[in-house]
């Protein structure tokens, strides 16, 4: 990707996302309302913050620093309408903070975790991440097991699905009793290094996600990945993948057909697009 180094923040913008527009928020939000229609009960007795990860990346594009931003901010007014939130976010509004939460030091790479609550409290948190070159590098050739090439466990037990899974906020005790079991399955295996991932599968024993990530796996001749009525996050590099028609979605990916030993890619807007192998054991 092509490097460019700004101070000036003033000049990064705001471009609607390839494939979306506002009418298809309240479209995505009434075909998972009625997916979750029994879970709704028990959204609205819990206390939560919308929550979207954003990587910084100054060796990004001028207008492309904040990495898919477009995409972050279709995301959390689909959600704001799906959990029915009397609150409106902005791209203006979203990028004075997240230009405000940079700029002590923009010449480095940072993953911005924004926070949004019901009352209207927008928070921006900035923690430093390691440089990628290449943030779509996993998309090239196959490569060998590198530092980046991560170790994709299939979890042992199935995730339950709801709104907390479809929607990414900071209610996420799924998420931390799979990556819970995925350090006890990895601390049996060889020690290199490399990072690990735990592949998920709803109750109905389908794929749905990885614990941080969304997943696409090699069949038929191209990248796929599970639907959203799976059960898996409606994440930002996953929409941007189908839009660009990187990855195709399929309809169901059974969990029984993934073997051990093949490719998987895992992708969020922190890491970007990353090769796995699928270790199953």
């Amino acid at each position: 990707m092509a490097k460019f180094v700004s101070e000036d923040l003033s000049k990064i913008a705001f471009d609607s996302p390839a494939g979306l527009d506002s009418g298809e928020i309240a479209e995505i939000a009434d075909s998972l309302a009625k997916v979750f229609s029994d879970e709704s009960s028990k959204v609205a007795n819990e206390e939560f913050d919308l929550l979207s990860t954003i990587r910084y990346d100054p060796q990004l594009p001028e207008n492309e620093q904040f990495f898919l931003l477009d995409y972050h901010i279709f995301r959390l007014n689909l959600a704001i309408q799906f959990f029915q939130w009397d609150i409106d976010i902005t791209a203006e509004v979203l990028l004075d903070h997240l230009k405000e939460a940079v700029k002590g030091d923009p010449t480095i790479p940072y993953k911005l975790r924004v926070l949004l609550s019901s009352d209207r409290t927008l928070k921006v948190e900035a923690y430093k991440v390691p440089q990628r070159s290449d943030l779509l590098s996993g998309l090239g050739p196959y490569t060998p097991p590198t530092s980046e090439f991560y170790k994709v466990y299939v979890d042992p037990a199935p995730t339950p699905i709801g709104p907390f899974t479809s929607f990414k906020t900071t209610h996420r005790d799924v998420y931390t009793e799979a990556r819970n079991r995925m350090q006890l399955i990895n601390e049996c295996q060889d020690q290199d290094g490399r990072p690990c991932e735990i592949l998920l599968h709803n109750p109905r024993g389908d794929v749905t996600e990885g614990s941080i990530t969304n997943i696409a796996l090699w069949r038929d001749g191209t990248w796929v990945t599970p639907p959203l009525v799976s059960g898996c996050l409606f994440g930002v590099t996953r929409q941007y993948l189908l839009s660009t028609g990187k990855v195709q979605e399929r309809e169901t990916i059974a969990i029984d057909t993934v073997q051990d030993g093949e490719r998987i890619l895992i992708f969020n807007g922190i890491i970007g697009v990353c090769q796995g192998q699928i270790f199953r054991k």
